[in-house]
């Protein structure tokens, strides 16, 4: 009787501890559940038949594909930003979305044939400013400012009355005018073939004093004011002759980014070397933000949170959005509401040739390819590519913004090979 017994109670034991299993598992099933739909957002993505679709995963600065299928995929993700890319044969678009909890959202990725670039000119072309009819531009094998029509076969020296040599640089502001820099470090505005010296140094070194300042750079908009970085500082002028005013002095670095908008904002962020944990380098001085002022209204100050250093800043051409690049990738900020926007989860392998073409419009550039990138949708649209698109030296849009000019300077057995390209942009 006393064995039956201890059989029942061991089978009601096993009993309870199958169904104290049985509810742990309907509860932990239950509790995935609910985590998956309160935690996580749904993605679906359509794109042409046939066409294979990515995750790419950002390792050390690149990306990892991740396959996931074809022609249209449903997927659920954590809560983050997440880039997607469709690919097929020689056409890719990537696509970066941000995924919120209990979100869902359907992305129609298109594809777009690949442009046929048409050659231009042989040159070592930078600082391209075109027009309807002709090309100003740095050749910078010589520092000369060349000037090519189209329809010709070779370009002649820039007619500038006083100087077409030894010149570095130039930032164009409109047809055939721009801020000239040249090799023994003076500065000229050019406009059609007149030039006006700038002195961008203050009063103080004129009158020699013994503070000595060097032009660590010098930006121009197309209100034609400038503003310069003297060592530690930054200084504007109104008009080409006043007499520079500081506005930011005592920087913590003198490498620095700058860009200065068409409506007197100017951004700036510090350029740090990697510090030794060790070091006494205080908050400020490992300060990687953005920070965007006003040259005209000392009041108007805003700080863009940065955790690393930023390779790029450049504003729209109306001046209500300023983009920038870092290790976490490529945003876009919104002046007006005050909010950054992931573009891209990856750097720009040459932020300097990552331009505007209108407000809502970027061309970026990688070792694979040129770029179009749609700033709203957050959308890459593949214009170009080929092995020796890794060798792109500059880009820039005609004023039509129909067509990118770039340049291309390959390495041959003895010297470089460099040629101007145009493709069509079609936004």
């Amino acid at each position: 009787m006393a064995i039956l017994e201890n059989i029942n109670l061991n089978r009601r034991s096993l009993r309870n501890i199958l169904i104290v299993v049985i509810m742990a598992v309907i509860i932990f099933i239950a509790g995935y559940f609910v985590y998956d739909f309160f935690s996580k957002g749904s993605v679906t993505i359509n794109t042409e038949s046939g066409a294979s679709i990515y995750e790419l995963n950002k390792i050390s600065g690149t990306y990892n594909k991740k396959f996931l299928g074809k022609t249209k995929i449903s997927r659920r993700f954590s809560s983050g930003t997440y880039s997607f890319a469709s690919e097929n044969g020689d056409k890719s678009t990537i696509q970066t979305v941000e995924v919120k909890p209990m979100s869902s959202q359907t992305i129609e990725m298109k594809l777009i044939a690949q442009a046929k670039p048409a050659q231009v000119l042989k040159a070592q072309a930078i600082n391209m400013q075109i027009s309807k009819s002709e090309i100003n531009y740095i050749d910078s094998s010589y520092n000369f400012l060349e000037n090519f029509q189209f329809g010709k076969t070779e370009s002649n020296l820039y007619p500038i009355v006083q100087a077409s040599d030894n010149i570095t640089s130039a930032q164009w502001v409109g047809n055939r005018k721009g801020l000239l820099s040249f090799s023994n470090s003076s500065y000229a505005f050019l406009d059609g073939t007149k030039l006006s010296f700038i002195n961008p140094l203050p009063q103080s070194q004129n009158n020699n004093s013994d503070t000595e300042y060097d032009v660590n750079q010098i930006q121009i908009n197309n209100k034609i004011e400038i503003i310069s970085q003297l060592n530690s500082d930054l200084y504007y002028q109104k008009t080409l002759s006043a007499s520079p005013e500081k506005l930011v002095g005592d920087l913590k670095s003198s490498s620095l980014n700058l860009d200065f908008s068409n409506n007197s904002l100017f951004a700036y962020s510090l350029v740090f070397d990697s510090v030794d944990p060790t070091s006494t380098m205080t908050a400020e001085k490992g300060d990687y933000s953005i920070y965007v002022k006003s040259a005209i209204d000392k009041k108007y100050d805003t700080k863009i949170p940065s955790d690393s250093n930023n390779l790029c800043l450049n504003f729209s051409p109306s001046s209500t959005k300023l983009l920038y690049c870092n290790s976490a990738g490529i945003f876009v900020y919104d002046l007006n509401t005050k909010k950054s926007t992931p573009t891209l989860t990856r750097m720009p392998q040459k932020p300097d040739v990552t331009i505007w073409v209108n407000d809502d419009n970027l061309i970026y550039f990688d070792n694979d390819a040129l770029w179009l990138m749609n700033t709203k949708s957050q959308t890459l649209y593949k214009l170009v590519s080929g092995d020796n698109i890794r060798y792109t030296i500059a880009t820039a849009v005609n004023d039509s913004k129909d067509k990118l000019f770039y340049t291309l300077q390959v390495p041959g057995a003895t010297n470089f090979s460099s040629t101007v390209y145009s493709i069509d942009i079609k936004i």
